[in-house]
This record gives structure tokens, sequence and C-alpha cells, in this order.
């Protein structure tokens, strides 16, 4: 009966051992198997001598479960105390064999989970050995500590175990002085979420990062938290008060840049109605007027006055398409880049304008890209092209930037006309809104966006317009969108 206990205890250890030592799940099997048999045997030959021996072997078994090099020393008394009576005991020679086989088996799987135990606790040892290093090197704080817990196992307070040279940088808090008090000893204004916090770490043996505040240090911290050894605790943490006050201070300005910009939309969309009902009145007026009334000495006063009111007509025109652009929604769609522009292309009204189109890589490439920018854009540089090209040539020039990973990262698309070009002097002015319809003398009416409107779109979504332009030889605008990838 006190075999069959033991039987039972040797199989109740392996379960709580195999579970908590994983590794040596199969070798702890094998052994106790092997010892359960053996011990059978020992049982059914009815000798005091080896009920004895396998019963030592039964609690020499039990002992390997929560030992490592220390094993060997108890094999060995084993050997020298109990095997010589085996061998001078008088039974039957076969019987005595099998049991002596069977004690030699389990011994030598006994000295072989020991030397195994023994690699495995040392390359351990080393692991930890080398991450501590790490640790105590690293340029984040490191702090290592034991919870303390309460008579119902809440945690109360933690302990200082080990500290780095960068944790009494960012804290101040010597090492000499810390370690082995608790940090309410040594920081009583600590908040109580601190230990909360680490408490669910240390008993749960769970991973935490958190940012909170520390009253004590009157700083903000950004903290990793790990288990180690049973209500042990390791700690990383950075100083992040700075980041955290350059973020907030971004986040008012970005909130006050846009307030600004609403206060601006809202100003030009008042100024555009004020202007526009007046000026339709007076352009109304101006129509039911007959010229042919009008005296020779005043046609071309009335002519000067109908072109400004046009003009200042299509400077509130613009006015309200970027007020439309500021709040534009953009959505991005997979399109085949060339095959739009080709379609775009046959839509204008261009007789006798020879537009050639230009794909550097793969025309059938789809790619994702906002539609609505892309058509507007193009259209507008199409028609300003047009207008300004000497032999009714206009080239479209489409190219694939690529990143480091060679990946599509921007695509840009290049018209280019083969007029007069433009003076260097008033180049950096083309993209003035103002200043643009003076420069290029053009005040006819148009549904279309201007130049400056173009780069005002790109700009909304992430992408830009840029000119280059060689006097007698041509302009060339070029737009640059940005292309985003779905993961």
């Amino acid at each position: 009966m006190i075999i069959l206990v033991l039987l039972v205890v040797v199989l109740a250890s392996s379960f709580v051992k195999a579970w908590t030592e994983k590794y040596q799940l199969r070798l702890n099997y094998l052994l106790w198997a092997i010892t359960m048999i053996s011990t059978m045997i020992a049982y059914y030959t009815r000798s005091d001598v080896y009920i004895t021996s396998h019963l030592l072997l039964l609690l020499i078994s039990i002992y390997s479960l929560y030992s490592r090099s220390r094993m060997r020393n108890y094999i060995f008394i084993y050997l020298i105390a109990v095997l010589p009576f085996a061998f001078f005991s008088e039974i039957d020679f076969e019987k005595k064999l099998i049991s002596i086989i069977a004690t030699v088996v389990v011994l030598t799987m006994a000295y072989v989970r020991s030397i195994y135990d023994e690699h495995i606790y040392n390359a351990y040892a080393d692991t930890n050995q080398s991450q501590n290093m790490l640790l105590m090197n690293a340029q984040e704080a490191f702090a290592l500590h034991r919870m303390v817990l309460d008579d119902l196992g809440n945690p109360v307070d933690y302990i200082y175990l080990a500290v780095n040279a960068a944790f009494e940088k960012i804290t101040g808090l010597k090492e000499a002085d810390i370690i082995g008090k608790t940090v309410l000893e040594v920081l009583p204004d600590t908040e109580s979420y601190w230990i909360d916090i680490y408490g669910e770490v240390a008993l749960e043996r769970t991973s935490r990062s958190v940012v909170n505040y520390s009253k004590a240090f009157d700083k903000y911290y950004e903290v990793r938290a790990y288990p180690t050894e049973q209500h042990e605790f390791a700690v990383l943490f950075m100083d992040v008060t700075e980041r955290l006050h350059n973020e907030n201070k971004l986040k008012h300005a970005m909130k006050q840049s846009d307030n600004a910009n609403q206060l601006k939309t809202q100003f030009l969309k008042d100024i555009n109605h004020r202007l526009r009902t007046p000026l339709n009145g007076m352009m109304g007026m101006m129509q039911l007027i007959d010229i042919n009334e009008v005296g020779q000495n005043n046609r071309e006063l009335f002519e000067a006055m109908v072109l400004e009111m046009k003009h200042t007509r299509n400077i509130i025109n613009q006015i309200s398409k970027y007020i439309d652009i500021q709040g534009m929604d953009f959505e991005y769609t997979h399109n085949n880049v060339y095959n739009l522009v080709v379609d775009e292309v046959k839509k204008f009204d261009l007789e006798g304008l020879d537009i050639k189109v230009e794909q550097s890589e793969d025309k059938d490439l789809e790619i994702f890209i906002e539609r609505k920018v892309l058509v507007s854009v193009l259209r507008e540089l199409v028609v300003n092209a047009k207008n300004h090209t000497k032999n009714n040539k206009v080239l479209i020039k489409l190219q694939n930037q690529h990143n480091r990973e060679n990946q599509i990262s921007n695509m840009r698309i290049t018209v280019t006309d083969y007029g007069k070009g433009i003076e260097k002097d008033r180049l950096k002015y083309i993209f003035n809104e103002f200043y643009h319809h003076d420069f290029i003398h053009i005040y006819k009416e148009s549904d279309s966006i201007s130049i400056p409107m173009c780069k005002q779109m790109l700009l909304c979504c992430g992408g830009d317009l840029i000119v280059e332009s060689v006097m007698n030889y041509g302009t060339s605008f070029t737009m640059i969108l940005p292309v985003y990838t779905i993961r």
C-alpha cells in the first residue's frame, strides 16, 4: 500500500513539474514510467531488500523533480548503500537480474536528466546574465522590483532590487540609497495607480505599457513593465515630459490655425457675397445698354469698364473655388493613370492640337490615387498649354517615383508646351493668384480653376505643383500626386 501511495505521489509530482518546466515533459514521463515498472517488479519479488531499495529509488525520483546537479550525489549514495545488498541477497537469480537491470536503467535516466537539467539551468542563467548586462547598460532607465502584498494578497508597495545608471540619471536617486527599500519609503507621494499597474504585472504575469504622471518627480514617464520571477517585475521607462509638452503645443497651434482658417473662410464667403451681388447687378445693367448708343468718345471707356468688371468677377469666382477647395473631401481609388489621362485628353475640344502622352513604365499599372484632383488639375494644365504653345504640340509625360523599398511613392505628371516661356524673375510669382492674372494677360471667362488653385488643390491632398521654364523653348508644369498603399 505504501508503494502505491508513493507511486501516486510521483505521478502527481510529475504533472506539477511538467507544467512548470515544459522542456522536461518527455524525459520526466519516461523516467517515472520506468520507476513505476521497476517498483512493481520489486514488489512482486517479495524481497525486503528490493522493496526497500525501490522505495529509496522512488524517493530519489521525487527529489529529482526539484533538484539539479545534487541528484548525482543521491544516486551515488543509492549505489553504495543499497545495491550491494541486492547482489548478496538469497533470491532467484533471474528476478535479481531483472530488478537490478531496471534499477540501473532508472538511475541512468535520472543521471542523464540531472545533467540535462544542469545544462538548461546554466544556459538559462547565462541568458539572464547577458540580458541583465544589456539592461544595466541600456540608455533607458531600468529597475527591478519585488511586489509587497498585504494579508489578503493585494499589492500595497514594491521594493527596489536593482537599478541601472540611466535610472539614477533620470530620477536623481542613487542605487545605494534605495536598494532594499520600498517605493513608499523612498517616494511617499507615489500615486496608488503605479502600485496597481505593477501589481497587475507581477501577479497576473502580464506586460503593460503606459504613459503616466509622477507627482514625486513632477514629470511624465513612458513605462514598460514585464513580469520576471514570482512577485517580481522589471520596468523600463523614459522621461517624455518635454515630448508631451511639445505635442500639446503643436495641438494648440493646430487648433488655433484651424480656427484662423475657419475665420478666414467665413470672411471670404462674406466678401464674396458682398461683392458678387452688386457686381451682378451692374453687369446686368450694362448688358442692357446698347453699345451703339454709346458715343464714340465713351466707347473705349465703356469697353474698359466691361473688361474690368469681368476681371473682377473672375477674381470673385476664384475666391469661391478656393473656398470649395478648402472644404473638399478627398477620396482615393485605384486607377490606371495612363488610361485616365488619355481619356481626359480626348474630351477636350482641341482641334488641330497634337497632344502626345508618354508613360515611362508599365501602362497597365493601377495605383491608389485621388482621381478628382488629378482630373481637375490636368484639365487646367492642358488648357494653359494650349493657350501658350506655338507649334500646336503638347507633351504629357507620366513618371513613377520610388522609395527605398522600391515601392511607388509619388506619381509625376508633366505637361509641357512649346511656347515662348516665362522670364526667370517672373517665374516665382506664377502661383500668386492675383499676380497670375495680370501676368498672363488672360481675362476671358472660364469654368476651369486657375494655376494657383491647382497648386492649392495638390497641397491639400499631400501633393505639389512645380514649374520649369526656358525662354523660347516652353514651360513645363509638373504635378506631384502621392500614391498610397493599402495594407
